[in-house]
């Protein structure tokens, strides 16, 4: 099983969230949670968004860390991947450490290109790179320093991300490592049949030993 497509995954069964926490006013400002049997960390899975969701992504943190979550995790899945290593490089209290999955981590090389993906980096930020350059480099995690221990998961057979953009971004921070993933197109690390969760589980653990 290999570059399956988003339109499979999306259509695979799953357990409905056992809370739904509503973190601001607007109707799109709510976090899913999962709670498994026994204690364990908090794991923040982000997804993408558009123009504002940086400071929507602060407000969901706040709200996540509480003394009832004492080790927060970050991941999030290509654009959420790019959300999650932002995130993390701006220390907020309490948060350990995080996973990008095919994650976007240089905006200005991806904003570049020109497939729909690619282009809507240039609506998330608003400009072109060579407009808002100001804005490019405070919100393009490679250009931060880590502020936790990374792990980039990538699919060495991605057309959506590159597998490139994460081995610029381990080349340049000394604190992150990648798992190359053989075979693997972009949306098999989001596919719950296939070895990425339990890559994450198992990283984890390691984490906090």
């Amino acid at each position: 099983m290999a570059d399956v497509p988003f339109t499979e995954v999306a259509k695979l069964p799953y357990r409905m969230p056992d809370q739904t926490v509503r973190y601001g006013s607007d109707p799109s400002q709510i976090a899913d949670y999962w709670r498994s049997e026994t204690v364990s960390p908090l794991l923040v899975f982000i997804h993408g968004g558009w123009p504002g969701t940086f400071d929507d992504l602060r407000a969901a943190m706040d709200k996540a860390i509480t003394p009832e979550h004492p080790d927060i995790f970050l991941s999030g899945h290509s654009a959420g991947g790019h959300l999650a290593l932002w995130m993390s490089s701006q220390s907020p209290s309490k948060l350990k450490d995080t996973i990008g999955l095919a994650a976007i981590s240089d905006l200005h090389e991806y904003a570049g290109g020109t497939s729909g993906c690619e282009q809507a980096t240039v609506q998330l930020m608003g400009e072109t790179p060579e407009e808002v350059p100001n804005r490019y480099n405070a919100e393009s995690p490679i250009l931060l320093d880590p502020g936790t221990e990374t792990l980039m998961i990538h699919g060495d057979q991605d057309r959506i991300v590159n597998i490139e953009q994460s081995k610029h971004f381990i080349n340049i921070h000394s604190k992150t490592k990648l798992r190359i993933l053989k075979n693997h197109g972009h949306f098999d690390l989001v596919d719950p049949r296939q070895e990425t969760p339990n890559i994450i589980v198992k990283q984890i653990e390691q984490w906090l030993k």
